[in-house]
């Protein structure tokens, strides 16, 4: 999982190679910060102070990056790209900021680091 700068996204890896992009909230991590410091008042228990219900404002991703891996991990660079690692030492970036009708993140570089 990887946030971008402005916390307005939040890039997800799954395990079968594709990195989910959501857009969060416009009102970002403040409205869970304050969560979690009124439930703190009230001594609530830590497995109950944060609740992301309506964190995330679809429950389906915006845009999302296919590679043929089964092992990556992503951040969220600037200008509206994914950064993405393969476990075979692939390097991808892809940009997000126009997704395709189906949600797909238009690919700008793949290297391969290791052979």
């Amino acid at each position: 999982m990887a946030f971008s700068d402005d916390s307005c996204e939040l890039g997800v890896s799954s395990d079968k190679g594709t990195i989910h992009i959501f857009q969060l909230n416009k009102n970002g991590l403040q409205d869970i910060e304050n969560e979690i410091s009124n439930k703190k008042e009230s001594k609530s228990k830590i497995g109950k102070l944060i609740d992301i219900k309506g964190y995330l404002t679809s429950q389906w991703s915006d845009a999302k990056f296919r590679t043929k891996e089964e092992k990556v991990i992503c951040c969220l660079g600037p200008h509206k790209t994914v950064i993405c690692l393969g476990a075979s030492g692939k390097y991808y970036k892809a940009s997000y900021a126009d997704p395709g009708r189906d949600g797909e993140c238009t690919k700008l570089q793949e290297l391969k680091f290791i052979d």
